[in-house]
């Protein structure tokens, strides 16, 4: 992916003009939607994408919407408005901007060799017929992360799943979470929506206990054949994070769950 949150919000890469805009881009020149010159300076994304439909105007950006003939003002980043900035570096801006992402926790996929359906590669019907039932959606806060850079992100399901063949002696079952950029950005959720949400733990709904200083969860749903509940990615006190579908993204660790949970508590909070 090219562009980023920062590259609006807070851009430090070199601007470009039109007398330095890169050859494989001429062909927006004809869709800047405002008049300019060989002196009006552009955005550009790290790798030297230049942003046509933003325009610096003094010290204020504006984005030019593509379906409308309208303009947003761009909001710049403030450390003002990013509070606890020092212990939130790794965190990406999804993570606290998502308002809601997709998610699949009971999805059924078949396949019947009897029957036929279309081929889009080969422009042709083909033998066998794949179906989906869809089951357990939901359109709400995901689940935390990490990803293989050490970012925390957001995670979907992707997928939980208990594959079964003809050629297989038993099903395998597989309980993977990707990172998913769901682009439904807005105003960043609550302290607590983090810090005492097991669904962001990726625990699973379910009701999260401190007494005497010890953690507990009590899960809302039944378990699965690998012991977690239907909807979790891992547990409070698992020896190995859950794993992810890229190589090396995983779910939060023991101890940084417990310090999620426990820091919350030493910067005041009354619970």
């Amino acid at each position: 992916m090219d562009i980023s949150c920062s590259d609006c919000h807070d851009n430090q890469n070199p601007k470009v003009t039109l007398d330095n805009w890169p050859d494989r881009y001429r062909g927006m020149l004809d869709r800047i939607p405002f008049p300019v010159t060989a002196r009006q300076e552009f955005l550009a994304t790290g790798n030297g994408t230049p942003l046509w439909h933003i325009e610096i105007r003094n010290d204020e950006l504006l984005l030019y919407l593509k379906l409308a003939a309208d303009t947003r003002a761009i909001p710049a980043y403030t450390s003002h408005d990013h509070g606890y900035e020092d212990e939130h570096t790794r965190l990406s801006c999804n993570a606290c901007h998502a308002q809601w992402a997709p998610q699949c926790y009971a999805c059924h996929l078949n396949f019947s060799a009897d029957d036929s359906q279309w081929d889009y590669t080969e422009r042709k019907f083909t033998p066998g017929l794949w179906s989906q039932r869809q089951a357990g959606i939901r359109n709400s806060l995901p689940p935390l992360g990490v990803t293989a850079t050490g970012d925390i992100t957001t995670f979907v399901p992707g997928m939980i799943m208990s594959i079964d063949h003809p050629d297989f002696t038993a099903p395998l079952f597989r309980r993977l979470f990707g990172a998913l950029s769901p682009h439904t950005t807005g105003p960043a959720r609550t302290c607590e929506s983090c810090h005492r949400s097991p669904v962001a733990l990726g625990l699973g709904e379910g009701r999260l206990e401190n007494a005497a200083g010890q953690w507990s969860f009590h899960p809302a749903q039944q378990a699965l054949q690998d012991g977690l509940p239907a909807d979790a990615w891992t547990t409070l006190d698992a020896g190995h994070p859950g794993r992810g579908s890229y190589p090396n993204d995983r779910s939060f660790n023991a101890a940084e769950m417990r310090r999620i949970l426990n820091d919350w508590r030493k910067a005041g909070s009354s619970d």
